[in-house]
């Protein structure tokens, strides 16, 4: 299996592999990653790919900038 494998593009979500290393990451640091309805569907879409795919084991949910997420 390539590491190089296509992940999907999101609005409100940056999503990088390394290896077998999936990272997602919340990108509205300037609202503290704060979930409005966009946020919402992307992060149910991109759990479903996450749960499918063959190239990582591993999967880090994080957040840019200085929070996790404000709600």
């Amino acid at each position: 299996m390539s590491n190089d494998a296509p992940v999907p593009h999101y609005e409100t979500l940056i999503l990088e592999r390394s290896g077998r290393l999936l990272t997602i990451t919340i990108n509205r640091p300037e609202l503290f990653n704060a979930v409005n309805l966009k946020l919402h569907e992307e992060l149910a879409e991109v759990f479903t790919f996450a749960t499918a795919d063959a190239h990582s084991d591993v999967v880090v949910l994080t957040g840019a900038g200085k929070a996790f997420s404000a709600g």
